[in-house]
């Protein structure tokens, strides 16, 4: 019943035109990431993304005292000889290969400002070898900030206690430039599964054949148990084919530097120490939360109304449309917990972002992750009886 099913989905000419649209678009998003890298320096050509890693990896390793000092050393000669006027090659050639970490100081000395390009001129060599005691002054500036009652601050102080510094550093422009993609063709991914999952009951509706589908023997009990079995199959091989489709591709373009990087070089407080391909990894996870939701609201939706156009809508509106809503209301804390947010961690990462309920101090991607990984498991029986139970008998 179950290969049936599958067989179903993925025989219908519509939908075989739209996972070869899916597949074909992944060449896309990869080209399109690969030239957002390249955009940043004057490097040309496709594959240059690996040189600018190459280049930058001069400084692969340990950040520690002594290296952030060379750096302080060597962009104060440099802005001594050429003030704000220096020329190409000097900037590919000596800035840019420690751009990353000319941007982790720059943040480090601002936890509660706006960036400063020239906050890095004013440290000395006692502020170099003392980065890592600035960085956690910063901290409880943003432990101060964020953490409105005592709960919220304990756990933001507990979070940066247990980082091991000194931090490791790795040219991470492949990775940083995929967290972003891997969201944005992940919402055409979801789309697209809203549609596949619509027509598993859809299809018996517009061809009038629930009636016959739900007076066989196993009808009412394991043949839609077996249709929604099936709609989660097709929502796990779609999502998980298409998004390492387009990891294979992208990586395959601009290469794998920076998988090791500790994540808090791009982003000194947030209140995630994780590395660049931990953080992937759970972008693609919340992704996949995110494709069997809208496989349970799309069959849910399609069973209990019988309407298959709606069914693959309203997915579509909940992680494409609502972002934007959440931006034109004042219920920014509301729209922070949303299942919009699964494929918003590039954002949501950034910020230290904490919650409470009674004495309960959360962060905002642990919880949208049991929520809604829960929410959509307790959508199984819901969609069991809703069918079951809009059905003519």
């Amino acid at each position: 019943m179950i290969k049936y099913e599958l067989k179903k989905i993925f025989s219908k000419r519509i939908n075989k035109f739209l996972l070869i649209a899916l597949f074909a678009i992944a060449f896309v998003f990869a080209y399109l990431a690969a030239e957002s890298v390249t955009a940043r320096s004057d490097y040309l050509g496709l594959f240059d993304v690996r040189k600018l890693s190459e280049s930058k990896n001069k400084y692969k390793g340990m950040l520690t005292g002594e290296l952030v000092s060379e750096i302080i050393s060597s962009r104060k000669e440099i802005q001594n000889t050429y003030g704000d006027n220096v020329p190409n090659d000097v900037y590919k050639n000596e800035m840019e290969p420690y751009s990353d970490i000319e941007y982790f100081i720059n943040n480090i000395l601002t936890p509660d400002s706006e960036y400063d390009y020239y906050g890095i001129l004013g440290m000395d060599e006692s502020d170099a070898n003392n980065i890592y005691e600035l960085w956690n002054e910063g901290c409880d500036v943003v432990i101060n900030s964020y953490g409105d009652t005592p709960s919220k601050k304990e756990l933001i102080q507990s979070i940066y206690n247990e980082v091991e510094t000194p931090l490791y550093y790795e040219a991470f422009d492949a990775w940083e430039t995929m967290t972003l993609y891997a969201e944005t063709y992940g919402l055409l991914v979801l789309s697209i599964i809203g549609i596949l999952s619509a027509g598993l009951f859809g299809d018996e509706f517009i061809n009038n054949a629930e009636d016959i589908f739900l007076s066989t023997k196993n009808g009412k009990g394991s043949g839609i148990i077996n249709k929604i079995i099936s709609g989660y199959l097709m929502a796990t091989i779609t999502y998980w084919s298409s998004m390492i489709f387009l990891s294979i591709i992208s990586f395959g373009i601009m290469g794998i530097s920076g998988a090791g990087t500790s994540y808090l070089i791009s982003r000194p407080y947030a209140i995630y120490d994780l590395t660049y391909i931990e953080f992937y990894m759970i972008i693609l996870l919340c992704g996949y939360i995110a494709a069997i939701l809208s496989a349970s609201i799309s069959m849910l939706v399609a069973s209990t109304t019988r309407i298959t156009a709606l069914a693959s809508i309203i997915p579509i509106a909940i992680f494409c449309i609502s972002p934007f809503v959440g931006r034109l209301t004042p219920l920014d804390t509301f729209f922070k917990l949303t299942p919009d947010q699964l494929m918003n961690l590039y954002n949501s990462a950034r910020s230290p972002l904490v919650f409470q309920i009674g004495e309960f101090a959360f962060r905002q991607i642990p919880a949208i992750m049991v929520m809604y990984g829960g929410l959509a498991v307790l959508l199984f029986p819901v969609v069991f009886f809703g069918y079951r139970g809009t059905c003519r008998r």
